[in-house]
C-alpha cells in the first residue's frame, strides 16, 4: 500500500513500473468489456456504428499522473479511464437506450461519470458525449470469467456518429479547446457544431416520430377502425410491426432462405395495387390467408425451383403472386425474377394451390 504522499511526488520510473505491471490485466479487460458491450446491443437489436476499446498508453498515463488538473495518491487505483470502451450510434435516441442498459449492467461511479453537454456553458462549443465510470457489480464479479476484475473501474464513452464526427474533426484540426482557434475561424467552427447539434436533435425527433407511427399503425391493426391507405409511408410501417409479416420471415429463415435485407419496398406495394388492395388491412388479411399455405409454397420454391434465398421483400412479393398468378402474364413476372423456368415452377404451384 502506498501512504498518502502525492504521486506527482514519486519518481516517473516508479509509476511506468507499476504501468508495466498491469497492462495486461487491463487489456483483457478491455476485450471483455468489448464483447460484452457488443452481446448487450444485439437483443435489444440496436444498431451501433462502432464499439471500440482501448488501454491508456504509457506516455498517456504518466502525463495525467503528473497533470496539475488531478491529485492522485495511487493512480493505478483512482484513475478511471485506464481502460476504455467506446460505443458509437447512429441517433441520440439509441444512446438514450445505451445509457440504460449500462446502468443495468454495471455499478455506476456517478461522482465521476459525466454528461459534456452539462458542463458546457450555452456560449461554448466542443465535442459531446456521455462518459460513465463502471465497475462490475458483485454478481458479475463472481463469475469465473470476471473475477480477475473485480477491482477495475473502466470509462465507457458513449456518442451519436454527428457527436463523434466533430470529435475527430476537432482532432484533425488539432484543436483541443475553443481558445486555440483563431478568432478568424471560431465563427465558423461555432456554425459547425451547431449545425451538427441541431442535426442530432431533428433525427431524434424523427426516428421518436416513427415510432409513434408505428404505434399507431399496430394499433389500427389489432384494434382501430380508421383507414389505413396502402401508401408507401404506412406500408412501410406495416412491415416493421406485423406480426404475420414476423411469422412469415421467420417461416423463410427455419427453411434456410438467405434473406438480405433491403429497404426497396416499390414491389410489394405495385403487386398490392395491381391486385386492388386500397388498405393496408386488405393487404393483412390477405398475408394472413397464405399464411396457412406457407409450408408447402416455400417447400416448392426451395426444392423444385432452386430458389435459396433472395432480397426480404422479393420473398414477400411471391406467396402474394403465386396465389393470384392469374392476375400477371408472364412478361410482368420475367421483370421480376428473369428466369422462365422460374416463372413455369410458379405455375405449378399454383395449380397444386387450387
Amino acid at each position: 500500500m502506498l501512504n498518502k504522499k502525492k504521486a506527482v511526488n514519486l519518481d516517473e520510473s516508479y509509476w511506468r513500473e507499476k504501468y508495466s505491471e498491469i497492462i495486461e490485466l487491463h487489456e483483457r479487460f478491455c476485450r471483455k468489456l468489448e464483447l460484452l458491450t457488443k452481446e448487450m446491443l444485439g437483443p435489444d437489436e440496436i444498431d451501433y456504428v462502432l464499439v471500440s476499446s482501448r488501454v491508456k498508453e504509457e506516455d498517456s498515463f504518466i502525463k495525467k499522473v503528473y497533470s496539475s488538473s488531478f491529485e492522485f495518491v495511487n493512480p493505478i487505483e483512482e484513475m478511471v479511464d485506464i481502460s476504455g470502451i467506446r460505443i458509437v450510434l447512429y441517433s441520440l435516441n439509441d444512446v438514450e437506450k445505451v445509457c440504460s442498459l449500462i446502468e443495468r449492467l454495471f455499478d455506476i461511479d456517478v461522482s465521476r461519470s459525466m454528461d459534456k453537454k452539462e458542463k458546457m456553458e450555452p456560449n461554448e462549443f466542443g465535442y459531446l458525449s456521455i462518459h460513465k465510470c463502471i465497475s462490475l457489480t458483485d454478481e458479475r464479479a463472481e463469475l469465473p470469467d470476471w473475477s480477475d476484475f473485480k477491482s477495475l473501474q473502466a470509462e465507457i464513452q458513449i456518442r451519436s456518429i454527428l457527436q463523434h464526427s466533430w470529435a475527430d474533426i476537432s482532432h484533425k484540426l488539432d484543436y483541443k479547446t475553443e481558445h486555440e482557434i483563431p478568432n478568424m475561424l471560431r465563427r465558423q467552427m461555432f456554425l459547425l457544431a451547431g449545425l451538427l447539434e441541431l442535426a442530432d436533435g431533428q433525427l431524434f425527433e424523427i426516428i421518436h416520430k416513427r415510432d409513434e407511427l408505428n404505434q399507431e399503425i399496430q394499433f389500427q391493426l389489432e384494434e382501430g377502425s380508421e383507414p389505413i391507405p396502402l401508401e408507401t409511408i404506412n406500408l412501410k410501417q406495416y412491415l416493421e410491426v406485423s406480426k404475420t409479416i414476423k411469422a412469415f420471415i421467420n417461416k423463410f429463415i427455419e427453411a434456410g432462405l438467405r434473406i438480405q435485407e433491403d429497404d426497396n419496398i416499390q414491389c410489394i406495394l405495385d403487386i398490392s395495387k395491381k391486385l386492388n388492395f386500397n388498405d393496408i388491412r386488405d393487404l393483412e388479411k390477405e398475408y394472413q390467408i397464405i399464411f396457412q399455405k406457407i409450408d408447402h409454397i416455400i417447400s416448392q420454391i426451395h426444392n423444385p425451383l432452386g430458389i435459396t434465398g433472395a432480397r426480404m421483400n422479393l420473398l414477400l412479393c411471391l406467396p402474394l403472386i403465386i396465389t393470384h398468378l392469374d392476375d400477371f402474364n408472364d412478361n410482368e413476372l420475367s421483370e421480376l425474377f428473369y428466369s422462365q423456368e422460374i416463372v413455369e415452377g410458379f405455375h405449378k404451384i399454383h395449380e397444386e394451390l387450387r
